[in-house]
């Protein structure tokens, strides 16, 4: 009933409260729509296109901005402005580290906590009027990842995304393109454990699939599908995933998204199902900044699994995020989260989120994260809280 209560009135106060909107969780109040503005993957993503860098500093950062001039322009450039690529090369780099605690809530549970490299990632990019390449390579001290280019549990190497794509249409406004990339499906956020990007193989952490993706946007919509051909990281082949995925979003007002995902999946051998399944996600999703330091993101999708071509179960996901930028560059961030999986009869899985952002200069930002959980295993209802410190430097 308590969880009733917070999203009718959060879809209530939606109904009610018409006032205009945009995008990304602290973006939105900027006016943009859309991604490919900033981002070289054009649903978005991690590198920046030089606009994107700049955005870093004029519209993000606590510090660091100021009137315009060379001195101000080279804090958002790739190296603090130290190397100057030609104007066809974007080079980037993203170093992530973190400090995890969690502790179950009943009271023989002992604490634990751990150190994690998160990221430790260089990507490049080379493009042209009509033509774009990117490819991304990392260090990981830990293996068994989705993305992983070399074997081993220790020191591997990753690569997230390799794509080549072109141009088309007015002011390019259209692209096509093939390769890694990240899946189009959703609210591409960055909290990669959130239950709408997980179980529905949509993070960007390592979820990405090989396909090729059509990206199509005008001034009030933007689109993507792309046909998803599976993981050629993992093996055997019999595990890979294919199938499409993609989105739709439509500016209703200045500052209101709304959009519409879907994604539809098959593998001879599910990893969960331990058989042939299809699964598939669908489902609404809304980007809102009813003032001009708020924004809400919600997204909700139905699950759905068909193991065997016979037997056929359904489950949800669902959350709901507000994002307070309470001084510039400083953010407070409440997230309330839903989860019935396909094929659980036993009840819900909850995790409601306090999160604090601080993008304190261009390439520099930090972000705490805490959070309570409640979630069924082997029929038995575990409740436990964790906290994830982390700092992000990024070139």
């Amino acid at each position: 009933m308590r969880r009733a209560r917070v999203w009718g009135g959060l879809f209530l106060l939606i109904a009610l409260w018409a006032a205009p909107s945009w995008a990304y969780p602290f973006m939105i109040r900027h006016e943009y729509t859309g991604c490919a503005v900033c981002h070289v993957d054009p649903s978005g993503g991690y590198l920046l296109t030089p606009y994107g860098r700049a955005q870093t500093q004029t519209l993000l950062s606590t510090f660091g901005h100021g009137p315009p001039g060379d001195e101000v322009d080279k804090r958002s450039q790739f190296a603090l402005g130290l190397v100057s690529p030609p104007e066809w090369l974007n080079l980037g780099g993203t170093l992530r580290e973190a400090y995890f605690w969690s502790k179950g809530l009943s009271p023989k549970t002992q604490a634990s906590s751990q150190a994690i490299l998160m990221q430790a990632d260089l990507r490049a990019a080379v493009t042209t009027e009509h033509f774009v390449a990117t490819a991304s390579l990392g260090y990981l001290r830990h293996g068994n990842h989705a993305a992983q280019v070399t074997h081993g549990d220790q020191d591997v190497l990753v690569s997230r995304e390799f794509w080549a794509g072109v141009k088309f249409g007015d002011e390019q406004s259209t692209m096509l393109r093939a390769g890694r990339m990240y899946v189009p499906f959703g609210i591409r956020v960055i909290e990669h454990p959130f239950y709408v990007r997980t179980e529905t193989d949509t993070n960007i952490d390592s979820q990405q699939e090989w396909g090729a993706a059509l990206f199509h946007e005008e001034e009030k919509y933007r689109a993507e599908i792309m046909a998803i051909a599976g993981n050629y990281q993992v093996s055997p082949d019999a595990y890979r995933q294919r199938g499409y995925a993609g989105y739709f979003e439509y500016a209703v007002a200045p500052r209101l998204q709304l959009g519409v995902s879907s994604q539809l999946t098959y593998a001879k051998l599910d990893l969960d199902a331990g058989v042939s399944a299809f699964r598939g996600a669908h489902g609404p999703m809304l980007r809102w900044s009813p003032a001009e330091s708020l924004a809400i993101l919600v997204e909700g999708d139905l699950l759905h699994t068909v193991v065997n071509s016979s037997v056929t179960a359904a489950g949800l996901a669902g959350m709901a995020q507000l994002d307070w930028e309470v001084i510039r560059g400083l953010h407070g961030i409440v997230t309330t989260e839903s989860y019935r999986p396909p094929f659980v009869q036993s009840g819900w899985f909850y995790r409601d989120w306090l999160s604090v952002a601080w993008f304190a200069y261009p390439h520099i930002d930090f972000r705490v994260d805490s959070y309570w959980s409640s979630e069924v295993y082997t029929s038995q209802r575990i409740d436990s809280i964790a906290a994830l410190g982390q700092v992000h430097v990024s070139l």
